[in-house]
């Protein structure tokens, strides 16, 4: 199936499944992707666009996530609202995950996607991809690209997933797209709201922030920097001189608590402890 087929299929809300693009060929990587450095993804410029776009990443062995912390707040995507807060089918989705990628919530990497998309069709690719790296130690270029019916909508219609092995090895791609639908829902993707779309669109409802309690304030919950070679964890707040010249790809991001960590028999740096 083409990408233009997706996009214009008229009975989208029922295709639940992952569907393969281009005989599974990626039709997006640029020269530009090709150059884009191990440990540093590069994110679309959401504010600058108006909403969420794409994010182009390395993964590799020394990406994917040590350590995730389940109480990681994430901070709201662009375009979040009162109306898709309180529709309680939206997640606030990563574009690229934090277990390929090992990248704090940044607000650029995280668009507007149903719990459905996220926890099923999405995460399926996403465990592909992490299943290859970790018991193939394969290296992949991989993107991730929202796809909007309208240049107004602030809810990506679906996403399309793009991998492409790019180590010494036989060569692996990967070229899906998932609908991002929610099963007994007719979602509006101009504001999120289950109001059916009017043909003429109305005016664009104001963002409204959330407020929600943060770990933040709780002392013991921190930003660390994961040195992957020697299994340390750096306070970000120091920015510690034993990391400061160290390559991005061996840099992992995270929250957690302390106790967290040490159970995992990874070491606090003594300088950043100081």
């Amino acid at each position: 199936m083409t990408i233009e087929q997706v996009m214009n299929n008229k009975n989208f809300d029922k295709e639940l499944g992952i569907i393969v693009i281009n005989n599974n060929r990626p039709i997006t990587f640029t020269k530009e992707d090709y150059e884009v450095i191990e440990g540093i993804p590069r994110y679309t410029d959401s504010k600058k666009e108006g909403r969420s776009g794409s994010a182009t990443a390395i993964i590799s062995p020394n990406t994917l996530a040590i350590y995730t912390s389940a109480n990681i707040e994430y901070p709201e995507p662009i375009n979040w609202s009162k109306t898709i807060q309180e529709m309680k089918i939206y997640n606030k989705c990563h574009i690229i995950a934090y277990s390929l990628s090992a990248k704090k919530a940044n607000p650029v990497n995280l668009f507007i996607g149903t719990d459905y998309l996220n926890k099923k069709t999405m995460k399926k690719i996403e465990k592909e991809i992490y299943d290859y790296v970790k018991d193939y130690k394969r290296t992949f270029l991989y993107k991730v690209t929202l796809k909007y019916k309208y240049k107004e909508d602030v809810v990506p219609i679906g996403i399309l997933i793009e991998a492409e092995t790019i180590d010494s090895s036989e060569k692996i791609y990967i070229c899906r797209f998932c609908y991002n639908i929610q099963e007994g829902t007719k979602i509006n993707y101009y504001d999120g709201s289950d109001i059916p779309i009017e043909e003429s669109y109305g005016k664009r409802i104001t963002k409204i922030k959330t407020t929600r309690q943060s770990n933040e304030k709780n002392n013991k919950y921190k930003e660390y920097d994961i040195n992957v070679k020697t299994k340390t964890f750096h306070l970000s707040s120091k920015e510690c001189s034993a990391i400061k010249n160290l390559e991005p790809k061996y840099i992992q991001e995270t929250k957690a608590y302390e106790k967290e960590i040490l159970s995992k028999e990874f070491k606090l740096c003594k300088k950043c402890i100081l």
